[in-house]
């Protein structure tokens, strides 16, 4: 039990084999007992700052030592470390950088760190990359497309004035491209007093969609509510509140206690248009490629390497492997420190960038013959290639 005031404990529990047979492990800190009374109840609503020190972790006491890429992994929390020391030459920095890649493809965290110690080698990521590859879902989410089958959205809902389910989508992600035409929106909820109504709004990205009124006592509530494709972007959210229309009649009333529920019938249902922006686009160029040279014109250091892998996961599609090429490279990373210089390319160019607020990757087109800006880190996407070896001179 900890005492009122600004307080601190360190405590070592100790844990046996079969704590560790789910994935989680959970710790929880609650607050116990009641304040003072308050004008309209008791204050049990006390609150407190609590701040768990980065020195907290689960430490390991191992039968054996750690021999296998694939244990060290695993005792990482499944975190792959790629070794990147000041000493590694430029091939092997590219053979890493690509490695890095594939791993965020697969949506496996990865880091790149500036050390040797307690990370792995190219040969180890090679020989792990197949133990993530294999575990995913090879089939892609199917439509339509459910809200609230599990999840955050799934079950029913208590509150007093109003509540909100929300959704999100990435339409990068989906299979084909496929823009949702429609919501089809299924829900129930419990009667409230006579004389109440439920006021339902629904939004998309902060654009009104639909909203409505409807008797308290009402109980389910069907509609289709249109998606149009002008309100829809790369990322998206789809927020549901309802409400009452009940007034509080003092300033102790918080009211009745009222349900509802998204059923699991709530589902994005895909239109015939398909989505396309400056990212897809490329991506449409590089995927018949199957192989793609991959240079770097100079050198990236490591905290460098991980924000353009990152990069790399998001513009390269999984069907496309990245091949250490520096003489005929259609993917070229652009450490910060680099030179502009001319791009003698006839065919499309695009450079692209990392937005350091939405971590999603910002596209510009550039002209064949034009001088690259320089922009810090970037990559250049030319289906034509160009040859590394030359622009880093």
């Amino acid at each position: 039990m900890l005492l009122p005031g600004e307080v601190a404990r360190s405590l070592q529990i100790p844990l046996s084999p079969t704590d560790f047979v789910r994935e989680e492990l959970v710790v929880s800190i609650s607050l116990q007992g009641e304040g003072p009374d308050s004008q309209c109840s008791r204050d049990d609503g006390l609150a407190a700052i609590v701040e768990i020190e980065t020195t907290s972790a689960v430490f390991l006491t191992l039968d054996r030592p750690l021999e296998t890429a694939r244990d060290r992994v695993n005792a990482w929390g499944r975190i792959v470390r790629v070794a990147w020391p000041d000493w590694l030459d430029s091939q092997e920095r590219v053979r890493r950088l690509a490695l890095a890649t594939q791993f965020k493809q697969h949506d496996v965290e990865t880091v790149v760190l500036n050390s040797s110690a307690n990370a792995l080698t190219t040969t180890q990521l090679r020989a792990i990359l197949p133990m993530f590859s294999e575990q995913e879902d090879q089939d892609p989410a199917s439509w339509p497309r459910s809200l609230a089958q599990a999840g955050a959205n799934a079950g029913l809902r208590r509150f007093h004035h109003e509540t909100s389910w929300r959704y999100r989508y990435d339409l990068h992600r989906e299979d084909g491209l496929k823009l949702p035409a429609n919501l089809d929106l299924d829900m129930v909820f419990g009667r409230q007093l006579p004389g109440t109504h439920w006021l339902l709004t629904a939004t998309l990205n902060n654009r009104l969609l639909h909203q409505e009124i409807f008797d308290g006592a009402q109980t389910t509530y069907t509609r289709l509510i249109p998606l149009p494709a002008e309100l829809q972007s790369a990322s998206n959210i789809i927020e549901i509140v309802a409400s009452t229309t009940r007034r509080d009649t003092g300033r102790c009333d918080q009211g009745p206690v009222l349900i509802a529920e998204m059923l699991p019938t709530t589902h994005l249902l895909a239109g015939d248009a398909n989505y396309s922006d400056q990212l897809t686009e490329i991506r449409h160029a590089i995927s018949e490629a199957g192989v793609l040279g991959l240079g770097v014109a100079g050198v990236l250091s490591a905290a460098d390497a991980d924000a353009v892998s990152s990069l790399l996961a998001q513009l390269v599609p999984t069907s496309v492997t990245l091949k250490p090429d520096p003489d005929i490279a259609k993917v070229v990373v652009i450490p910060p420190q680099s030179p502009g210089f001319p791009l003698d390319q006839t065919g499309p160019i695009w450079l692209v960038t990392l937005d350091t607020v939405t971590q999603r990757p910002h596209v510009n087109r550039l002209e064949p013959g034009a001088q690259l800006p320089r922009r810090g880190l970037a990559v250049l996407v030319t289906p034509d290639a160009m040859d590394v070896t030359e622009v880093a001179r």
